[in-house]
């Protein structure tokens, strides 16, 4: 999985972060998850962005999830 931006705000003053907006992208190009937002320095945004989509990831491919139509 990847993420894809899609828009980004001005830099704040008071912060020095921009707020980014991403899809998360399968490997063939899938929009998996859309429109989220993270708020991050210039310099911090890739890294910061790899760690959520690496977690993103890890929690989506869980085995233990339930189905839909399942009782409990």
């Amino acid at each position: 999985m990847k993420a894809r931006i899609i828009a980004k705000s001005e830099l704040k003053l008071s912060s020095l972060t921009r707020e980014y907006t991403f899809d998360i992208i399968s490997d063939s190009g899938d929009v998996v998850l859309n429109s989220q937002v993270i708020s991050a320095r210039p310099s911090e945004v890739v890294g910061q962005l790899q760690i959520l989509v690496s977690e993103y990831q890890a929690v989506y491919e869980e085995a233990n999830d339930i189905g839909v139509g399942e009782e409990i």
